[in-house]
């Protein structure tokens, strides 16, 4: 290590970097590399930022805590914003004014709460004033669960490109003795070097390493393999790189690797194996498009609803324990009850949460069993959807009286895909249902439908 910055080359200023940008948990930082002008101006104002766009739909899926307010639209169109908290709320407010025959006024409003009482009062009295018509006002919650829709855009951006360099250059000054060698790459770094096209990207089908049954990490490695030094990054196990630092590294064999948990921090000591072979990485694309990362993308929140579920069985798992003991301590139960108690409210538990909150944690779930779970849920494999369109075609038409918000009429069936299980894509149903009196839609998962007209039979392909 030196004490000049190793973009710049200007004295060093105490200026702390975060070789993993800070916004995505990067744990791995140093004072020892990078200017201050460098780290907060240079690329703190262009290149850093693109690591939180990139992943912004997974740093508000994983709650981290500085993920960014998310878009969505549902079918229809209408906009909706989801806070870093998981609330959701419509952008704009729908109004719309009709008057019947009868003389009465009929305000209808749709949209976030607090702005649908603003635009009632505002428009309410506007219609006060010019009819002098007393205006009566009933609020009903419309039964609506709206699909909502976001696409993962993981487009790789020249700041991508130039951030994995940036990334793997400061881990290696971190590691290596002598940089000089590479100082060419290092400069067209500082420069943001638009034509710097370096970067392969790997992994698709996990051939350089397969993650964890609940991995969600990052990686950095610098590696050496004969004549060629190696750069390796991976950021959340979807976006999975290399360059190649050299291809006449004549120094000793190295192997530095940081890796951590990319959600809560933890830093591995183990090293990772990794089959690197320079042929297919060369030969690997330097362009990939969005589509190309489905898989990692999936695999990464696959695994994160694995986590969440061993940390809410676990945690049922606890206070079982404690409710058992404190009953044992007060000589409600003996041991062999509580054992006996034990082992049946835990297989309970387990059930529960896998047919209720996750079904698709079980690997050796039963198609049947899998069908059965899902009907709770409004799920159904893919290939099963044409069939239950064909069985329950019977529905379309129908008109369903809806607690107090009126008569709506069943239109379609509506569905979205919602995870992969098992080579198998699984889908949500929806009903959409038109109001008699508005012809306004709504969206309502399939199994209330079928529990409103006690049919809540999973479906029989037999039919």
């Amino acid at each position: 290590m030196t004490n000049i910055c190793i973009f710049c080359n200007k004295p060093l200023d105490n200026s702390k970097e975060h070789i993993i940008p800070e916004s995505l948990n990067g744990r791995l930082s140093s004072n020892e590399i990078i200017c201050y002008s460098c780290n907060s101006k240079r690329f703190g104002k262009t290149i850093d930022p693109s690591a939180a766009e990139l992943f912004k739909v997974h740093l508000h899926i994983f709650d981290a805590k500085n993920a960014r307010k998310l878009h969505f639209e549902d079918p229809e169109g209408n906009k909706y914003l989801k806070d870093q908290k998981g609330n959701t709320k419509q952008v704009k407010t729908n109004f719309q004014l009709n008057e019947h025959p009868d003389g009465k006024i009929e305000l209808l409003v749709s949209g976030d709460p607090k702005e649908v009482l603003k635009t009632i009062k505002k428009h309410a009295s506007k219609v006060i004033t010019k009819t002098k018509i007393p205006v009566h006002l009933e609020v009903t919650p419309l039964i609506s669960d709206p699909p909502l829709q976001l696409e993962i855009d993981f487009q790789i951006t020249q700041e991508i490109k130039l951030l994995v360099n940036k990334i793997i250059l400061e881990f290696l000054a971190l590691k290596a003795q002598d940089i000089t060698s590479y100082s060419e790459l290092y400069k067209r770094v500082h420069d943001l070097d638009q034509s710097l096209n370096n970067v392969f990207f790997l992994n698709f089908n996990q051939e350089v390493r397969t993650f964890g049954d609940e991995e969600i990490s990052h990686l950095i490695v610098i590696q050496s393999i004969g004549n060629y030094l190696i750069g390796y990054l991976e950021l959340f196990n979807v976006l999975c790189c290399a360059i190649i630092i050299s291809s006449e590294y004549k120094g000793q064999e190295i192997n530095e690797q940081f890796h951590q948990d990319a959600l809560t921090g933890e830093i591995f000591k183990s090293l990772i194996d990794l089959k690197f072979d320079i042929k297919k990485i060369l030969n690997s694309p330097t362009q990939p498009k969005s589509e190309e990362f489905s898989f990692l993308n999936e695999q990464v929140f696959e695994r994160r609803i694995d986590r969440i579920f061993r940390t809410t069985r676990e945690n049922g798992l606890i206070s079982i324990i404690k409710e058992l003991q404190e009953k044992y301590d007060q000589g409600e139960i003996d041991k062999t009850e509580f054992k006996k108690k034990y082992v049946k409210q835990s297989a309970d538990l387990v059930a529960h949460l896998n047919i209720f909150y996750f079904p698709y944690s079980v690997i050796d779930t039963s198609i049947d069993q899998l069908d059965q779970m899902n009907f709770i849920h409004s799920n159904i494999r893919e290939e099963l959807y044409a069939e239950f369109k064909r069985v329950n075609k019977h529905l379309i038409g129908q008109k369903f009286q809806l607690g107090k918000v009126g008569l709506y009429s069943l239109i379609e069936f509506y569905s979205t895909h919602v995870a992969k299980f098992n080579g198998s894509n699984i889908l949500k149903i929806y009903c959409i249902l038109r109001g008699e009196s508005d012809g306004k839609k709504i969206y309502l998962q399939f199994r209330r439908i079928f529990d409103a007209i006690e049919q809540a039979q999973p479906l029989n392909t037999n039919h």
